[in-house]
């Protein structure tokens, strides 16, 4: 379950038009592969960025396919991970917030997701 700080429950996908559009480009074994390795992360972690996970570079990386399912173009990479990772955090068991912040030229641009405490 995904929520926004002002505890708004996101259950649709975001820019799904982009998103149907790559997925169908995006085996259902490599999909696997992505949802799996986000999954551990949010298993492992209570806060991510998602702009910080894959790194620079993605070869031999379960993001790799993703490159090549938006024609190899570096923009549209960025931005479909970025809605795989929605996708991932909708579809996990616990509940997560996220937060977009205002970053300067030189960060990375991308969402901060984090688990709602057991408090």
């Amino acid at each position: 379950m995904l929520y926004d700080v002002d505890q708004n429950e996101h259950t649709e996908m975001i820019h799904s038009s982009d998103y149907d559009r790559w997925r169908r480009r995006l085996s259902d074994e490599d999909h696997q592969r992505v949802i799996a390795a986000l999954h551990q992360i949010m298993n492992e972690n209570d806060i991510f960025k998602s702009s910080y996970l894959p790194g620079t570079n993605w070869n031999g990386t379960p993001y790799q396919p993703i490159y090549y399912a938006v024609g190899e173009s570096e923009i549209d990479a960025a931005l479909f991970y970025g809605l795989l990772v929605w996708e991932a955090v909708q579809q996990h068991m616990n509940e997560w917030y996220f937060i977009k912040q205002q970053e300067s030229d030189d960060q990375p641009t991308g969402m901060t997701y984090f688990r709602r405490s057991s408090n």
